[in-house]
């Protein structure tokens, strides 16, 4: 006998078609975009407030894939105090010091030349030609031959003995080091009897920003025959020139509230701050670095850091330190070969970060220690603190004012005013 088959199907009651009314569908229309507003609202505020920037002081980042200075710099500002928002504000100054910093890493290129701009390569690469430059360079010249300094000249000696501050051990160092080196010394003066004769070379300033670096033929064939790639660069002058066109374009375009520090110890501040900025003066004792105190400056436009050693990770292949202590660094004297009066030089004043640079360079890459040269800066409203024997910190400014002038049970640091 057959089974009939149970129907396991549920019982769906039938769908009953409903008809709104004109006015329901209305009020879900609505509804739905009142709704839909409201979450576009709150995505467009939530996006904008993970970008927002809030008022006060702020690092302000580079927004660049191009060449560009800003690993070499930090810029700190204090947004918010104009007339646009804080978020406008980051926003335009971010793009500007973008561009600057662009700009600034064709103009001291040494290495290559640019569409857009004159570098410091195409002058060396192009002697004996009158050529326009951007005032921030002429303006680097003007400075130099105020100060009668040559050290941009120095070139081809810097190039001779870079790779000192790539050796692996002090055998090697000595052997690319003029102080130690017969062959090394008597190679660099044979570059310095070009680098150290006006009629040799020099740079002509023929007026609104016009310029030629004259190059006599001796030295073009002397150049030609020892492979010499370039007949300018700043070496540590560099940076606080760097410095000065960010904070002139800067302040030019109205950011005046911030401080610009190099990564190997100048800083520019943009105006007149409201509270004293703190510098830490570092001085080298053997091998080893300590803080020795923080001086604090409120009205002072330019600081100026030498030292022979390492500040950052940056600049470490700038120096090498012997095991005895000593240390080769880029500040290369009047004989060509580097030279240090004192270990750390802190200079500060109502100058560019340009002149105070090649001032403090003066007294600082020679080879002996003259405390009159301190003065002498004191005279010419560059006031400075150096590193002395014994640990003591030699000061020229009276009305310095400091704190945290480091102590401990292995050593005491310890001040003397000059010229009392």
């Amino acid at each position: 006998m057959g089974r009939t088959a149970r129907d396991n199907r549920p019982n769906i009651k039938p769908v009953e078609r409903i008809e709104l009314s004109e006015s329901a569908l209305t009020l879900r229309l609505v509804l739905f975009v009142v709704i839909g507003l409201i979450g576009i609202g709150a995505f467009i505020y939530g996006f904008s407030a993970l970008f927002s920037v809030d008022p006060g002081w702020r690092t302000i980042s580079v927004a660049s894939s191009e060449l560009n200075v800003s690993s070499d710099f930090v810029l700190q500002y204090e947004l918010g105090r104009g007339e646009l928002s804080a978020t406008a504000e980051y926003r335009e100054l971010s793009n500007t010091y973008t561009e600057l910093c662009e700009k600034a890493a064709m103009l001291f290129d040494i290495d290559n030349d640019y569409d857009e701009e004159v570098s410091l390569h195409y002058i060396s690469s192009h002697p004996n030609e009158t050529i326009e430059v951007d005032p921030c360079i002429y303006e680097m010249f003007e400075i130099m031959a105020e100060y009668d300094d040559r050290t941009i000249f120095m070139a081809p000696v810097y190039d001779l003995y870079d790779d000192i501050f790539f050796s692996s051990d002090d055998e090697n160092a000595k052997s690319l080091d003029a102080h130690f080196s017969d062959e090394m010394a008597n190679e660099i003066g044979e570059y310095l009897s070009f680098i150290n004769d006006d009629e040799m070379i020099s740079i002509s300033l023929l007026g609104f920003n016009k310029l030629r670096l004259d190059v006599s033929n001796e030295y073009l064939a002397f150049a030609k025959e020892n492979e010499i790639r370039s007949f300018l660069n700043p070496i540590y002058y560099r940076n606080a020139f760097i410095l000065d066109f960010l904070a002139d374009n800067l302040i030019a375009k109205g950011f005046d509230y911030g401080i610009i520090t190099s990564t190997n110890g100048y800083s520019r501040i943009l105006s007149r701050l409201d509270v004293p900025n703190g510098y830490v003066f570092y001085q080298r004792s053997g091998h080893d670095i300590y803080q020795a105190l923080t001086i604090y400056l409120q009205d002072k436009s330019s600081v100026v850091f030498l030292h022979d050693f390492p500040l950052a990770d940056s600049d470490k292949y700038l120096y090498y330190s012997y095991a005895d202590g000593s240390a080769a660094t880029p500040y290369l004297g009047e004989e060509g070969i580097y030279e240090n009066a004192y270990s750390s030089l802190l200079s500060y004043g109502n100058k560019k970060a340009g002149e105070l640079v090649i001032a403090s360079g003066k007294a600082y890459a020679k080879r002996n220690c003259d405390l009159h040269d301190l003065l002498s800066l004191r005279d010419n409203g560059i006031y400075s603190l150096a590193s002395g024997e014994d640990n003591t910190v030699y000061y020229s400014d009276k009305s310095l004012c400091f704190n945290n002038l480091y102590e401990d049970e292995k050593i005491t640091f310890k001040l003397e005013l000059l010229g009392k």
